[in-house]
């Protein structure tokens, strides 16, 4: 595989954990109720934290990006994200749960901010629109298969599976 289509895998592959991680967690809502004894509101915020924060901070990443790195913030934001699932997954409280949502999140905005640049720097122009476009198809099938992983993980597992099953896939990219 050529390297402009491994670094496209790559990218691929972030956009859809992400978006997947972000619709998975709406499923989940009423067993973190219940595990956490937390109101609806309180618990929201565990989708909150995450769409915030991605929202808040792309131009930022996007700008450190263009400064200094685009791959280094790519990756660095695969491991943050890696790192904050494995937080998520563990979390003895909703607050902490929350916390480490912000962490996730913070790799997952890295990984968007600066995975599109990649595409454009190593695509030719007559070949971008078409990346481009599988990478949008990598975002959209994220969002459409979060909430039936998510389904299924609850039903055979728990809500801490649906923070564990990105993992291997998102260390194995790093």
């Amino acid at each position: 595989m050529s390297q402009r289509w491994a670094l496209f895998f790559m990218v691929a592959v972030g956009v859809f954990l992400s978006t997947m991680d972000s619709s998975m967690i709406n499923v989940a809502l009423p067993e973190l109720m219940r595990t956490f004894h937390a109101t609806l509101p309180q618990t929201e915020w565990v989708v909150i934290i995450y769409l915030l924060t991605i929202t808040v901070t792309l131009l930022l990443w996007g700008n450190l990006a263009d400064r200094f790195s685009r791959g280094k913030i790519y990756l660095y934001g695969m491991l943050g994200f890696a790192l904050g699932s494995i937080g998520c997954a563990i979390s003895p409280t909703l607050s902490v749960l929350i916390l480490f949502r912000f962490f996730q999140a913070l790799g997952a905005s890295m990984m968007m901010s600066s995975g599109p640049a990649l595409i454009k720097v190593v695509f030719p122009e007559k070949d971008l629109g078409m990346a481009l476009g599988m990478v949008g198809i990598a975002t959209s099938s994220g969002l459409m298969s979060g909430p039936v992983v998510s389904g299924f993980l609850l039903e055979m597992f728990s809500w801490r599976a649906i923070f564990l099953v990105t993992l291997p896939l998102s260390l194995s990219v790093f």
